[in-house]
């Protein structure tokens, strides 16, 4: 069973899922998209827009299982810092809800009630994660879910020039380009791909079986236990080879985020983020 990351104090009962911000990067609670007035968000945008024309880049963030929002941010605090004259993150919560766990550590460990997954593998048991590294063919349940909520993130708060993903983040990110990256590819206009600890995601349907045209740069790890590298080779493997990047390092399931981590993120955002609508319009045509 996959455990959720990081310290038992993400997980605590208070979590405020409001509205907050760290530097210049949103923070999304979930259900911010599903319950908030369309002109409030605006009203929002428009009073934040000096704030994010400051920047170059525009980048959606998405966590692994059994993250939120503000486990990611804690997460990738360093990151954010060291590329924040560059890069504004935004940050949402998946909309799947997972349960507590059955035998919760004793106070103050409470658990993972705000615990949040991008899809789910048991209907019956959300947090049964066995078999999620098959690489035959996965049921994923409530994914459509996930992608109306990520469609009206790019509606509300886009345009995005990238999108990065973590652990099961990183599989959503694969899942979306290539199941639905036609369908919606005037809200999902990503100029650029950043998975860390990720693994490929499983199905089937059209172009499934084509490489993904989109600049990639990935990131992994040889001591990594919950994804074996084996695994994220795989999801390495479905992009296009001319335009993936792969970085390896010595740690474990994590976003590295040493200096020389952040520097390649860096180089790589700034060579892609300038990519000409010549280019955008040619990945489309090449994955239809």
């Amino acid at each position: 069973m996959l455990q959720p990351f990081g310290r038992a104090a993400h997980w605590r009962l208070n979590d405020p899922y409001e509205r907050t911000w760290s530097g210049s990067n949103r923070v999304l609670p979930q259900g911010s998209h599903s319950n908030a007035k369309t002109s409030d968000i605006h009203d929002e945008k428009k009073k934040d827009k000096g704030r994010f024309s400051s920047k170059v880049v525009r980048v959606l963030l998405l966590h692994g299982w059994a993250g939120n929002a503000g486990v990611i941010e804690r997460m990738t605090r360093r990151l954010c810092r060291r590329l924040k004259d560059l890069v504004d993150f935004v940050i949402p919560s998946a909309p799947i809800s997972l349960p507590p766990l059955e035998s919760p550590p004793p106070p103050p460990r409470r658990g993972r009630p705000n615990a949040r997954a991008w899809f789910v593998y048991n209907m019956d048991n959300p947090s049964d994660t066995n078999g999620f590294l098959q690489t035959s063919t996965v049921k994923y349940y409530k994914w459509e879910e996930s992608v109306r909520h990520l469609h009206k993130i790019c509606k509300d708060e886009g345009p995005f020039d990238g999108i990065m993903g973590f652990s099961q983040g990183a599989a959503a990110v694969h899942l979306l380009l290539q199941g639905h990256f036609e369908r919606i590819f005037t809200k999902f206009r990503f100029r650029f791909v950043v998975l860390a600890a990720g693994f490929a995601g499983s199905g089937c349907g059209k172009g499934w079986s084509h490489k993904i045209e989109i600049p990639s740069l990935h990131f992994s790890g040889d001591a990594d236990t919950t994804v074996p590298p084996c695994h994220q080779s795989h999801l390495f493997s479905c992009f296009s080879e001319k335009n993936r990047v792969l970085s390896r390092h010595l740690g474990g399931h994590i976003l590295p985020q040493k200096s020389k981590d952040v520097a390649t993120i860096r180089a790589f955002i700034e060579k892609y983020s300038n990519a000409s609508e010549h280019a955008l319009e040619s990945c489309r045509h090449k994955l239809k």
